[in-house]
């Protein structure tokens, strides 16, 4: 799977004479909003739910609601105790 930013871009799909819409991801990838694309000549892997087998490790806030883990950084959100990604 690919990814391309919908800002500034304009995707033209055909195939067999037939014009098809790139699919928008629903979520944020590297805070903007992405087209799924097969076809494009500037994308990035994103591997979505990958296997996985093992314990699945707590994330902890730290500073500004910030934490970190496996090289990703996240940005907090408190639901009433419950923390969340944001969006």
């Amino acid at each position: 799977m690919a990814s391309t930013k919908r800002k500034y871009t304009e995707i033209l799909i055909e195939i067999d004479r037939v014009k098809h819409k790139p699919d928008p991801i629903p979520l944020p990838l590297e805070n903007s909003k992405n087209y799924f694309t097969r076809y494009s000549a500037d994308t990035f892997d994103v591997d979505w739910n990958k296997n996985f087998n093992g314990p699945i490790p707590i994330l902890r806030t730290c500073k500004n609601n910030r934490t970190e883990a496996g090289g990703t950084i996240y940005e907090l959100t408190d639901n009433n105790g419950h923390y969340e990604i944001n969006e």
